[in-house]
């Protein structure tokens, strides 16, 4: 199983900085497909019985229809690694 072994800052829309918020929307731009796999996320779903209607609605995923409110990046290199 992958594990993350370093670490990440993460910072709020309102207050990070905008040049890593226009970052993160440039890269997301083109992602159409959210992939919905691991076992952290059918625990998830299992404990929070989602309907599978929510999740189908997710795979088509269109980021500009999203609103960003963080962003977490690579303490070590200051990239881009997850957002919400």
């Amino acid at each position: 199983m992958y594990r993350e072994t370093y670490l990440k800052a993460r910072f709020h829309v309102q207050f990070g900085p905008p040049s890593l918020f226009e970052r993160v929307r440039f890269k997301m731009k083109d992602v159409h497909k959210l992939y919905l796999e691991g076992t952290h996320y059918r625990k998830r779903v299992s404990e929070r019985n989602i309907p599978a209607e929510i999740l189908d609605a997710l795979l088509e995923f269109d980021a500009s229809l999203w609103i960003l409110q963080t962003a977490e990046v690579r303490i070590d290199r200051g990239k881009f690694v997850n957002s919400t």
